[in-house]
């Protein structure tokens, strides 16, 4: 969705914070940082949560006061 959005901006600034500030508090409370499990397979919460943020980074949405209150909310 913040991929598509980045291509075509289609999201309200309030619609954009919440992706935002969810992968932020998903990233920052995250504490299984294996690889790969040997029953589960691969465990990628860790990549792609930092491609959703890549993503966000890149968006025009995510402008200064945007920066300021995410951040601060972690």
């Amino acid at each position: 969705m913040i991929a598509r959005d980045n291509e075509d901006p289609f999201l309200e600034p309030e619609t954009f914070r919440t992706p935002l500030e969810g992968a932020l508090a998903y990233f920052a409370g995250e504490r299984d940082l294996r690889g790969f499990d040997p029953k589960k397979g691969w465990m990628h919460s860790v990549a792609q949560t930092s491609d959703l943020l890549k993503f966000l980074a890149r968006s025009p949405g995510l402008n200064p006061p945007i920066q300021r209150v995410s951040w601060t909310r972690c």
